[in-house]
C-alpha cells in the first residue's frame, strides 16, 4: 500500500522525501549519541562521588572498629543508588587504618552503539580509599581515588583528593 502511494508522487517529491528522511535519521543519531555521552559522564561522576563519600564515612570508624567501617561503607554506597554488584570489594589494609572500595558500573550496551566514536569503555570502575591520618586525631582523613576506564583508547584517569 504504501509503495502504491510513493508511486502516485512524482520523481521530485520522492527524492524529496528520501532526503528529509535521511537528515532527519542523522540528527536523531547524533543526539542519541550526545544523550548517551552524558549518560556516561553522570554515571562515572556518581560512582566517584559516591565512592568518596563512602569510605569518609566508613574511615570514621577507623583503627578501632573496621567491621563497622566495612559496613558503614557498604550501606553507604548502596543506600546512594550503587547496586550490590556494583560493589567488588571493601577491604581495610593490613593495620586497619586505611578502608579502601572499587565500584564498576556496566553501561548498557544500547548507549554504546549510539555515540560516534564510542564510549572510553563499557565497564566504569573506580577505587577509592580513606584512612586516618593518625590515631590522636580522629577527624584527620586523606582520601585516594583513582578512576579507571578499562579498555579505554583515552587512557585512564587518576585523581588524589586529601581532606583534613
Amino acid at each position: 500500500m504504501a509503495s502504491k502511494q510513493l508511486s502516485r508522487l512524482s520523481f521530485h517529491w520522492r527524492v524529496t522525501l528520501l532526503v528529509s528522511a535521511l537528515v532527519l535519521l542523522g540528527i536523531e543519531l547524533v543526539v542519541h549519541g550526545i544523550i548517551a555521552k552524558r549518560y556516561y559522564d553522570l554515571n562515572v561522576e556518581t560512582l566517584r562521588l559516591t565512592a568518596v563519600a563512602a569510605v569518609k564515612k566508613g574511615a570514621q570508624y577507623l583503627p578501632t572498629d573496621p567491621n563497622d567501617a566495612i559496613r558503614e561503607a557498604d550501606a553507604y554506597a548502596e543506600g546512594h543508588g550503587i547496586a550490590h554488584g556494583e560493589i567488588v570489594f571493601t577491604e581495610l589494609s593490613s593495620n586497619n587504618s586505611v578502608l579502601t572500595i572499587r565500584l564498576v558500573r556496566k553501561i548498557p550496551l544500547r548507549f554504546v552503539v549510539l555515540v560516534w566514536g564510542g564510549l572510553p569503555s563499557r565497564d566504569i570502575e573506580v577505587t577509592a580509599s580513606a584512612g586516618n591520618k593518625s590515631h590522636n586525631a580522629p577527624n584527620a582523613q586523606s582520601i585516594m581515588l583513582s578512576s579507571n576506564r578499562s579498555a579505554s583508547r583515552r587512557g585512564s584517569n587518576v585523581h588524589h583528593i586529601a581532606f583534613r
